[in-house]
């Protein structure tokens, strides 16, 4: 990998640790460099709250992570030891900051929510991609919507787009995009063969097999239907749920159902070890498993939800999560544990 530092190429650099994740506004990195308090080119690079902008490549050229340094660790010790720097994605900022006091109201009124994230992230000067998934949704009208002052901008994003079966995330180049992940086809295929370890991880405490959202009828939404039931054919125990929506928001209770279902699924969670930086499995990456030793008996399809790059000069690895492709899509898995 390649980093640069403040726009220009850094050399020397060890200890490298990069997360990248998908179902979040930012990813983080961690590094160590040489610092010299001599050298006057390290004396701007490595001041402290200065929030220098930090960018991986791939060896191919192609940026796979834009973000901020954070934090500083310096040492000094009889042993020299290297400075320690760390951060997160550019978008990163929004999960700090809230919406600032001279730009109220907090209130938003027949606004979508493409209206809404462009004029917050624009505060920051992040910008806003809807992609061609999401469009239609992210241009619907909330009659009325309001961020609390004490929240960050994050949360009050993520709750607008959770309710509309929206994942909120982060590019390569630092922007922040709103979509709904497709399954694609697989581009890799792992086996116990091709891979250091696999842990197959499913709590079924967290999974319900019908899962019923209700709420009140009023004014409002008088047209709209105020209850629906989803089935999760992978629970053949009756274990029934029931939740009440209580946003006033225009959001009907067939994507609140789903939503559930698809927030369950995340206890079904995947992790494949590599003995390599793959740097080409990203978050979003759809793949194959076929894996009896983890009761995997047929091929099956994951998506890669977080990926951790280990990088130094004896050794490099990938840590790979993932799940189901349905824990996005709000589609209804297929019973991949029948055998």
């Amino acid at each position: 990998m390649k980093l640069k530092i403040d726009g220009d190429y850094y050399n020397y650099f060890s200890g490298l640790f990069v997360n990248l994740k998908l179902d979040s506004i930012a990813s983080l990195f961690t590094f160590n460099v040489r610092f010299n308090p001599n050298n006057k080119t390290h004396q701007k690079l490595f001041k402290p709250l200065s929030y220098k902008i930090v960018q991986l490549y791939n060896d191919s050229g192609e940026v796979i992570f834009t973000g901020t340094i954070l934090v500083h660790k310096f040492n000094s010790d009889e042993t020299p030891e290297l400075l320690s720097l760390s951060g997160y994605s550019t978008p990163g900022i929004l999960e700090d900051v809230t919406v600032p006091v001279e730009n109220y109201p907090l209130e938003s009124i027949n606004r979508s929510l493409k209206d809404i994230a462009t004029r917050l992230l624009g505060l920051f000067n992040i910008k806003l991609i809807i992609d061609k998934s999401a469009s239609t949704v992210a241009n619907v009208v909330y009659k009325k919507s309001v961020a609390s002052p004490t929240d960050s901008i994050k949360a009050y994003l993520s709750k607008l787009t959770s309710q509309r079966n929206l994942v909120l995330s982060h590019t390569a180049k630092g922007e922040i995009i709103i979509y709904k992940p497709e399954t694609a086809q697989p581009v890799y295929f792992f086996n116990s063969g091709n891979c250091t370890k696999m842990v197959f991880d499913v709590n079924g405490q967290m999974m319900h097999s019908k899962i019923s959202v209700i709420r009140q009828p009023s004014e409002d939404n008088s047209g709209v239907a105020t209850a629906d039931t989803i089935l999760n054919p992978l629970i053949p125990l009756f274990r029934p749920k029931t939740k009440v929506l209580s946003s006033g928001e225009d959001t009907d209770v067939k994507n609140a159902a789903d939503n559930e279902l698809a927030n369950e699924l995340k206890a079904i969670n995947l992790s494949i070890t590599l003995d390599r930086i793959e740097e080409t499995i990203l978050p979003g990456t759809v793949v194959e498993v076929l894996n009896p030793e983890i009761f995997i008996f047929k091929k099956t399809k994951f998506m890669v939800i977080d990926v951790i790059y280990k990088g130094d000069p004896n050794s490099e690895t990938s840590d790979i999560k993932l799940v189901l492709p349905e824990t996005f899509t709000s589609k209804v898995p297929s019973k991949i544990f029948d055998v």
